[in-house]
């Protein structure tokens, strides 16, 4: 019998080896650039600009990434079974360089308008386990990218280990890293620089957010604020219980929209449900959860990857009802794609 740490291990060594391969810039390509925050330690970097390594920092550095975007051409079958290349609004992302700019040049150049489009908008973006600064700083920007955020983009970077026997200790860091999330979210909207604040993490950055949100900077000061447009929660993988038990009450406290999207196929989450012996909130492959004042989207049907976790770089699907929701601003009952579902007294709604 396989144990679970070695399956999981299993698991996860195999998402890093069917990732999809970065294409070359075609026509179409140019640059964009990305904030940052980060509490991994810089390291050695050959290449212009400075990066940051695995190791734990002393404190928040703060720069700026700049990200080559290019469209991918996808093939389209029609009605009469001819195959035809086109462009979609589908980009894909490579990373060029990161440039420290201090606490005091960050905030000053999150402010232009000339740079970041609509004044005081922000998204900010959490990435999941086994992320390097790398792939953080390129899953950011597409994901901004694919939905024409008009706006700043900013993402927070903790010291994941980027390998797969690094999940254990990845949690314990989301532990260390959480205050440092929490006092940077503060900055953001204190300093009144986000005066639209939509907040998108994935896999085990939801934990790193929510706990960021609910443990460190409390419901008194989150309502106060009334800065939070969107909270989103890509493939959670938070302890189901702790979820029902604290995260769901503290969200319908402060009133924040949220969304949560899960998935019966995430083998990723399966795994984690094992390893950990609770299920995740993200995982509906037991069944699924619907929570109060909170929007459930199952997006079991759509395209995914190897491993089903990381459907918001692979689905069309998903990366439209996020344009919708964060760039549109519509309702769930009033985005295309989503049908409605209702179980009992269970209303999710299910991505096609």
């Amino acid at each position: 019998m396989i144990r679970p740490i070695s399956f999981f291990l299993l698991v996860i060594s195999i998402q890093g080896c069917v990732s999809v391969a970065t294409q070359i810039p075609t026509q179409g390509a140019g640059q964009m650039q990305v904030f940052y925050a980060t509490d991994r330690k810089p390291q050695k970097w050959d290449n212009p600009g400075v990066y940051y390594g695995s190791k734990r920092g002393d404190e928040i550095q703060y720069g700026v990434a700049t990200i080559d975007v290019w469209p991918i051409d996808h093939d389209e079958e029609n009605a009469d079974g001819e195959v035809r290349k086109i462009v979609s609004n589908t980009i894909d992302t490579a990373f060029s360089r990161a440039d420290q700019t201090g606490k005091n040049g960050f905030f000053k150049r999150l402010h232009d308008p000339a740079r970041n489009g609509k004044p005081g908008d922000v998204m900010l973006f959490v990435h999941g386990f086994k992320r390097n600064f790398r792939a953080a700083a390129e899953n950011a920007a597409l994901v901004s990218a694919s939905i024409g955020f008009n706006g700043a983009t900013v993402f927070w970077s903790w010291p994941s280990l980027d390998n797969a026997a690094g999940y254990l200790t990845d949690r314990t860091t989301l532990l260390w890293s959480q205050k440092h999330l929490a006092q940077f979210i503060t900055e953001l909207v204190q300093t009144g620089h986000a005066r639209r604040l939509v907040l998108v993490a994935h896999s085990l950055g939801t934990q790193a957010l929510t706990q960021a949100l609910f443990e460190e900077i409390g419901t008194d000061r989150l309502s106060a604020w009334q800065v939070i447009d969107n909270l989103v929660l890509m493939a959670p993988d938070i302890d189901l219980g702790i979820f029902q038990r604290d995260i769901v009450p503290a969200i319908n406290r402060v009133d924040i929209p949220t969304t949560v999207y899960a998935s019966s196929n995430d083998l990723a989450l399966i795994t984690s449900s094992s390893l950990n012996g609770y299920p995740r909130a993200g995982d509906s492959s037991d069944k699924i959860y619907t929570f109060p004042g909170i929007d459930t989207i199952d997006a079991t049907q759509v395209r995914q990857s190897f491993l089903g976790h990381s459907y918001y770089r692979s689905s069309f699907a998903v990366i439209d009802d996020l344009q919708f929701l964060i760039v549109g601003k519509k309702p769930i009952r009033k985005r295309p794609g989503l049908t409605r579902v209702q179980n009992k007294d269970q209303i999710y709604w299910k991505l096609e």
